[in-house]
Formats: structure tokens, sequence, C-alpha cells
């Protein structure tokens, strides 16, 4: 999987999740042909969610959301 060069985002509360993947991207180096997927608490988060539901539901007791990402080869 490859690294981040970024770690910490501050994004709008009504943000979704398929827009902060956008945002994610930027700072990954991987190729078009592979997805991105986001997971809270090893759940996979739908990109149709907005960021304060996901917070809402996952956020770690410090007040942090913290998210994993996976990558997919998706044409092959």
């Amino acid at each position: 999987m490859p690294p981040i060069d970024k770690h910490k985002f501050l994004v709008p509360k009504d943000l979704t999740m398929g827009k902060f993947v956008y945002e994610v991207r930027k700072h990954i180096k991987i190729d078009s042909r592979q997805s991105i997927f986001l997971f809270a608490n090893g759940t996979l988060i739908p990109n149709n969610e907005s960021i304060s539901r996901t917070y809402s539901r996952y956020k770690d007791m410090d007040g942090f959301l913290y998210i994993t990402y996976a990558t997919e080869n998706t044409f092959g």
C-alpha cells in the first residue's frame, strides 16, 4: 500500500466521504486504475456519507477521527 504524504486533514463537516477520497488521492501516489477505500474502526465508510456522520459514529475518545485506507486494482 502506498504511503500518504499528509496525515492530518481539516475538512468541512458537510464533505462527503467520496469527496474526501478525492482529497486523499492527491496525497497518495497510486495508479489511476486503483481505487481507494476508507475505513473507520475496520468498517468500510460509504462514499455518500458525510464526514460529520462518520465522525459522530467513529470518533476516538481523544476527539479525533482515525481513518485507514486500502487500495485495490479496479480494472485488472
